[in-house]
């Protein structure tokens, strides 16, 4: 009996030679940021294949910095069980983040190297290093030991940690573009310090921070960019402009003149306007309600502010400490007229105390909150932010 003939091996299929109008069939029904950075990754014909699609902010959960992934919170997927999902960044390890901006994340590390990271391309840039005269600015008295930070303190010196980074010298940052290959010294920085009425700013590739005087007389606590200058917001509502560059000064612009109860204000850039978003709480610990009020713009005319009670299809997401928020429109799975926001994570430090953190949607005009959990639980307490997909 003879044997039997062998087994013919199957050729692998070559998805690269699949249709261009197939790829881009599948390509536009891709509806969240990570799933179409894999798709993109195949080859450069899957590459070539998917359009721009805008995407919504990710919401970043506390990030361990022993470990090298960073978990996220997707908004568009609420209704389903893979809402959690992390990004690995080893590059990200024994860091702590500063926030975002244009979907780069800030990090720095325990001797105050300052990065800059997209957490989707893996691009990364070195930004200048803290220094004693950034933490001058906000009043404290640091140096350096054996490489690592130490406060100097009436009891003694005190270790600056990863934790205290952001309280010590620079607790956020604001880009005025998007790097990119080729043009990327264009881009300018902007830094928010821990407490001070002044601002740090410098380029991609400059060796120092320059530090420089805004025109408030409390200190900043949110910046934006819009049309081609930097927009600061202090504690109490007043407004600067700042132009930055080889002639940096800075101009006070307006006051909403609100009730001194509002507890922080966030400023945001859109084209040609400004949003002012002023948040203020009510009630008794740990039961407070939150109250929000939206007022914008148009900087091309006099910079008078209104309240607005719609902001029609578009969509806001808000970080109450950090200033990486957004705004846009028409994001799959996301409501318009509406803005998502997060306080920092709060949890206690035994396992029984561990809480599962939630989010709110309110609606602009009726001011309706849907409180919605993110299915993280997590102890201690940590303050999350919004980042942008850059995917390109």
């Amino acid at each position: 009996m003879s044997p039997p003939p062998p087994l013919r091996k199957e050729a692998a299929p070559d998805w690269a030679a699949l249709p261009p109008e197939l790829l881009a069939l599948v390509a536009g029904r891709l509806r969240h940021s990570v799933d179409y950075v894999r798709f993109r990754s195949v080859c450069s014909r899957w590459r070539a294949a998917a359009r721009r699609i805008p995407f919504p902010p990710l919401l970043a959960l506390p990030f361990d910095p022993d470990a090298s992934a960073l978990p996220f919170f997707d908004p568009s997927e609420i209704a389903s069980s893979a809402a959690i999902r992390s990004l690995p960044l080893p590059e990200a390890r024994h860091q702590a983040l500063l926030g975002s901006s244009r979907g780069w994340l800030f990090l720095i590390d325990e001797a105050g190297s300052v990065s800059l990271l997209n957490p989707f391309t893996r691009a990364r840039f070195c930004l200048p290093p803290v220094t004693e005269t950034l933490a001058r600015a906000s009043s404290l008295s640091v140096s350096k030991v054996r490489d690592r930070w130490v406060l100097d303190h009436r009891n003694g010196k005190q270790p600056v940690t990863l934790y205290h980074m952001r309280s010590t010298f620079i607790s956020e940052a604001t880009l005025s573009s998007t790097p990119s290959e080729g043009d990327e010294c264009a881009v300018i920085i902007v830094a928010v310090l821990a407490s001070s009425t002044k601002l740090a700013f410098c380029r991609i590739g400059d060796r120092e921070w320059t530090l420089f005087n805004t025109a408030l007389h409390n200190f900043v606590s949110s910046v934006a960019y819009c049309d081609g200058r930097f927009y600061a917001v202090d504690a109490f509502g007043e407004v600067c402009a700042c132009d930055v560059g080889i002639s940096t000064r800075a101009t006070y612009i307006s006051s909403l003149m609100l009730p001194p109860e509002r507890d922080s204000f966030r400023i945001m850039g859109l084209k040609k306007e400004l949003l002012l978003v002023a948040h203020y709480m009510d009630g008794d610990f740990p039961h407070f309600k939150h109250h929000y009020e939206i007022y914008r713009t148009d900087i091309k005319r006099r910079m008078k502010w209104y309240r607005v009670d719609t902001i029609a299809t578009r969509t806001v997401f808000l970080s109450v400490h950090f200033n990486s928020n957004a705004i846009g429109g028409a994001f799959y799975g996301c409501k318009s007229n509406a803005m998502y926001f997060s306080e920092p994570i709060r949890g206690g430090r035994e396992p029984s105390r561990s809480q599962i953190h939630k989010m709110a949607v309110m609606d602009v005009t009726n001011g309706c909150l849907e409180v919605i959990s993110c299915n993280c639980i997590v102890q201690f307490s940590r303050e999350v932010f919004w980042f942008t997909p850059c995917l390109y």
